[in-house]
């Protein structure tokens, strides 16, 4: 799937690809115009960013791992209203409105079988779904490329 992401002043958007591995519950998001991608297992409960320009690998857990529900399947904390449906990429998806980590109201279109395709807040579009492709994903997608050099991973 490819996303559009808007700043959070909405004026600039960036581009990001996302893949996803069902059967080994990874999944891999390449910032466009970047040496950096990342990896997440949720089976390890790992996010790796990698930055081959830099030959660097950061490993930690995933944050917040307790409210975490790997992509494709249905949440299990919080709460959700069905709002409509819509069609986003091409794909018809089911708009259901629910609350992000600070409270805010957040609407999350979501297909059947479980690809988010849009998030919008206060009626600001955040991230949308820009095409959909199901196809199996190669494991040597998901997977650290050899002789990079491990760092602690950055702190704010």
């Amino acid at each position: 799937m490819e996303y559009e992401l808007a700043s959070p002043q909405g004026d600039v958007s960036t581009r990001q690809r996302m893949r996803w591995q069902s059967a080994t519950l990874r999944q891999r998001l390449d910032p466009d115009k970047s040496s950096v991608f990342m990896l997440t297992s949720w089976k390890d409960r790992t996010l790796s960013v990698v930055d081959m320009g830099r030959k660097r690998v950061s490993i930690m857990p995933v944050p917040g791992t307790q409210q975490l529900t790997p992509p494709g399947q249905p949440a299990t904390t919080g709460s959700y209203a069905r709002l409509g449906s819509s069609v986003v990429a091409g794909e018809q998806c089911t708009v259901w409105r629910t609350k992000d980590t600070d409270g805010h109201p957040t609407d999350a279109c979501y297909t059947a079988d479980g690809l988010l395709l849009q998030v919008a807040q206060g009626g600001q579009v955040t991230v949308r779904a820009l095409s959909v492709q199901r196809a199996a994903q190669p494991d040597s997608l998901f997977v650290i490329p050899s002789g990079l050099q491990q760092e602690d991973p950055a702190h704010p």
